[in-house]
């Protein structure tokens, strides 16, 4: 074999050997490539697992929460929506009867009730997020009934007072030592405690002053035979999470709310629902101290 025969057999092999170390790096390069879109889909995935669908509850309460022409609104409503939006958080919203949204809330894990009032002995058993509003509650009697006065103890104790099971008011009463729990007459609807006072079954209803426009037929039909009298409590309303999934979501909800009064868009809402100038967290006052 001659020496230019020798030199072209050993560049082809040359060549050969590189071709194949290219070939072979590269089909490295695209199962390393693949392995790390594949690692990237695993990781993936579980995150989007741990994004649930929120489950927001309340009761028909307007105008902070009602349903009109299937479509469930309100200023709380309408607040939320933008905070949960404000975080990309999926969620449906549903309305219950007070004390079933109660309960829902209490029990299962990424739910979150609004418009609720804050108190002492619900305080550990939620996160919470506010203020979203204030509601001024009024003491109705009867007609010729001679004014309740719940700053007397005596009085207080003796009263035989309705109001809505599970709500802030009830807390607020049962957790007073002067109040009898045997004169407690909690209802799932107000009307039923405006029908017991127009029978005089009770002495007094605590009724939130937006339901008046709610309750107005009701009201004027009994006219005759009940009023409202004095503010008795102004109670500051939040969003409340359910403990076992709602502390980072908490958190992450108060400060969208900040930004939502920083932008404007808080007393825009206020505005659109008829709610006055901006609210402000003021300390939230005892039953009888008004």
């Amino acid at each position: 074999m001659s020496q230019r025969q020798v030199l072209c057999d050993q560049q082809l092999t040359l060549r050969t050997g590189n071709s194949g170390w290219l070939r072979l790096a590269w089909s490295k390069t695209k199962l390393w490539y693949g392995r790390l879109l594949l690692g990237t889909l695993f990781i993936s995935t579980p995150s989007q697992a741990e994004q649930p669908t929120w489950q927001l509850v309340t009761e028909h309460f307007p105008p902070f929460n009602y349903q009109q022409q299937g479509k469930l609104t309100g200023f709380s409503t309408e607040l939320l929506k933008r905070m949960m939006e404000d975080n990309q958080l999926a969620y449906q919203i549903s309305i219950y009867p007070w004390a079933r949204a109660y309960q829902i809330v209490l029990d299962s894990p990424h739910t979150l009730i609004y418009s609720i009032g804050r108190t002492k002995e619900r305080e550990d058993a939620f996160y919470w997020v506010g203020p979203l509003a204030n509601v001024d509650v009024y003491l109705w009697q009867s007609v010729d009934a001679p004014p309740l006065d719940l700053k007397d103890p005596m009085q207080f104790k003796r009263a035989r007072l309705a109001f809505i099971r599970k709500s802030a008011i009830e807390k607020r009463l049962l957790s007073d030592k002067r109040f009898n729990k045997e004169n407690n007459y909690p209802v799932t609807e107000i009307e039923d405690a405006l029908m017991m006072l127009a029978h005089r079954r009770v002495d007094g209803v605590l009724m939130a002053i937006n339901m008046e426009e709610e309750k107005a037929q009701l009201l004027k039909r009994l006219a005759d035979k009940i009023e409202r009298r004095q503010k008795v409590l102004t109670l500051p309303l939040y969003a409340a999470l359910n403990k076992a999934s709602g502390k980072q979501t908490a958190e992450l909800l108060q400060q969208s709310l900040y930004r939502l009064r920083a932008k404007g868009d808080y007393q825009q809402l206020l505005d659109e629902y008829g709610l006055g100038d901006e609210l402000v967290n003021q300390p939230v006052p005892a039953l009888t101290e008004q």
